[in-house]
């Protein structure tokens, strides 16, 4: 195989991970030019293309338009509110400069699927004792030796601690890799090594899992809310045509083996989730805390007004309505998941004993798309409970795993059918793919200019140069907090709403303060009781005039330093802030900035 293509395939799925964007920016450029009918546009039913009028240019020009590119998928409550669901993907969150744990976790789950890759391609035993041990035996010799082995535990049983989501899904891909490499007929022992796998993963962070305190509510079903497929395709459309041409390929060249396993595997995945579901609405009407959940939904009078009554009865044709109306993204996903699962169970033909596995990176390639097709199939019918209520969360993490996924598979179908056919099939599956990655990365191209403002500022890698620029005397208070305050001093500033500017002092100098983002204090937690009980023993340090009080409560939270901004005193009065003055000892003056010392 010429070096040249194989290395061109690398370059292509490092730029569908993390360089390529999804069809929005594309619908973005025909929205603003006004190129499609607004019925167009409210059968998408995409926030702002549906709502906005269009401009005439052939640029967005819309503020912020390049957000909506992480919010394509759109839910309704059973009210009929439109819920926005979180779905970014790797570009957009390099772009925003994310620093949230999928954005940090992103090398170590690379590394997680080297090591599944790395694992694939290792030679097998020429024989097994008949026992037991023999997978977790043959699995630590497959990984390279004992310490190879736990390396690769400590790899990715670090995912669990860095990203708690990943840990189950590559854990998933690591042991089916196993599964494959070992072979259908040593399914027992493949399944224990990898149990025994995923046990050590999680052994070696025990300290980390013993303390650790997670929203997560427990698992509920999506009842009422698929995911419409023209949404789900300008997400996820570049991907699923090339995963599509290749497991075509796949099938082409394939023996007749797995179109016996089609079957099965179809009732897998498209009748196993509908049982699911069925198992699921049962079990919500019959126990007592899902008929409490059902009885709070219809006891909603808008819920009531739009089902047009209050029974379950009314709640059961809603359901029904509305997966009977959209049920073409379950089946795309069910079709494409059980069809690739039948050609990873078909197997192919066996390799000699001692020998790697036959055809392992397109074995490798059907995983990711199986695992990557699965996890967004999976949303389609369950999500994880939190203090959102719904499953705008679990869309959004779960969509995250399959774009990377999806975008390494994707790119091996374009290295692999571009070998398989010849001449001027060739070059209409090159020029197709060329068009449909075209499209795909006109959101990145607009989008990077609008985010950096045209280029038109100074670049720089300084953070914090718009503080310089925009809040002058706050930089300069900020660059003296960085040198002068010890890094566990506890600084006192105005708390703020999330997203705005407030909270900039804690941010940018890492000081500890009383309370951030409010909601974003209450995300963390789970609960507003801390934030609560801060919030007016802060309005009372900054507006009381009682030194005692003041004084009292600078003890209580061991306030080492008081801020007091062009934000301090536009919220706080005059007298109050005055009574610092007489306090404590200003230790900084700039501007409008004082900074008070205990």
């Amino acid at each position: 195989v010429a070096s040249g293509a194989i290395r061109s395939a690398g370059l292509l799925g490092a730029l569908f991970v993390g360089a390529m964007g999804h069809w929005e920016g594309l619908l973005e450029v025909l929205h603003a030019r006004g190129l499609l009918s607004p019925r167009f546009w409210q059968w998408l039913d995409i926030l702002d293309l549906r709502d906005t009028p269009p401009t005439g240019d052939w640029l967005p020009t819309r503020f912020l338009w390049w957000w909506r590119g992480s919010r394509v998928i759109l839910d309704y409550s059973l009210d009929e509110k439109p819920q926005e669901m979180i779905d970014e993907f790797p570009f957009f969150s390099f772009m925003l400069g994310d620093v949230h744990p999928h954005v940090l976790a992103l090398p170590f789950v690379l590394l997680a699927i080297a090591l599944a890759l790395n694992l694939l391609l290792a030679k097998r035993p020429d024989s097994l004792p008949d026992s037991l041990a023999a997978g977790f035996s043959a699995l630590v010799n497959a990984t390279g030796g004992r310490l190879a082995f736990a390396l690769t535990v400590i790899a990715i049983g670090a995912l669990g601690f860095l990203n708690t989501w990943d840990l189950p899904i590559y854990l998933a891909i690591f042991g089916l890799a196993f599964v494959l490499w070992l072979g259908r007929a040593r399914l027992t022992e493949a399944v224990i090594g990898a149990g025994i796998f995923a046990m050590l993963a999680g052994i070696i962070y025990l300290p980390f899992y013993l303390s650790f305190q997670s929203q997560a509510g427990g698992i509920l079903p999506n009842l009422w809310n698929p995911t419409r497929l023209r949404q789900f395709a300008v997400f996820f459309g570049p991907f699923l045509v090339m995963t599509v041409a290749l497991l075509a390929m796949v099938s082409r060249r394939a023996t007749w083996q797995w179109q016996r396993e089609l079957g099965g595997t179809l009732s897998v995945t498209i009748l196993g989730p509908l049982v699911l579901l069925l198992a699921l609405v049962t079990a919500f009407l019959v126990l007592p805390g899902g008929r409490a959940f059902v009885q709070n939904v219809l006891n909603d009078p808008n819920v009531q007004f739009a089902l047009n009554g209050a029974s379950v009865n009314d709640l059961l044709r809603e359901i029904i309505r509305r997966r009977l109306t959209a049920p073409w993204t379950f089946l795309l996903l069910g079709g494409l998941t059980g069809w690739a699962l039948a050609h990873l169970w078909a197997g192919t033909p066996k390799a000699p004993a001692g020998a790697a596995v036959a055809y392992p990176a397109e074995k490798f390639a059907l995983l990711l798309a199986l695992v990557g097709l699965a996890l967004p199939l999976a949303v389609e019918f369950v999500y994880l409970k939190d203090l959102f209520g719904y499953r705008m969360n679990t869309v959004f993490k779960f969509y995250f795993q399959a774009w990377i996924l999806l975008a390494l598979a994707s790119a091996f179908g374009v290295y692999y059918v571009s070998r398989e056919l010849r001449g001027a099939w060739r070059g209409l599956w090159q020029g197709s793919v060329a068009v449909v990655v075209a499209a795909a990365m006109v959101y990145p191209v607009l989008a990077i200019p609008t985010k950096a403002q045209n280029f038109r500022p100074q670049p720089t890698l300084d953070g914090i140069a718009w503080v310089k620029n925009q809040h002058p005397d706050d930089y300069a208070a900020i660059l003296w907090l960085r040198k002068n305050v010890p890094p566990d001093a506890v600084v006192l500033e105005r708390p703020g709403k999330s997203y705005s500017y407030l909270s900039r002092v804690s941010a940018l100098t890492g000081r500890q303060t009383l309370v951030g983002w409010d909601f974003h204090e209450y995300q963390w937690r789970g609960t507003l009781d801390v934030v609560n009980a801060r919030l007016p023993d802060i309005e009372t340090i900054y507006n009381g005039l009682d030194p005692s009080t003041t004084l009292t409560l600078l003890d209580k939270y061991d306030i080492t330093y008081i801020y007091v901004g062009a934000s301090e005193r536009e919220a706080y009065a005059p007298n109050g802030l005055a009574k610092f003055d007489r306090l404590l000892k200003p230790v900084y003056q700039h501007g409008a900035v004082t900074i008070y010392a205990r």
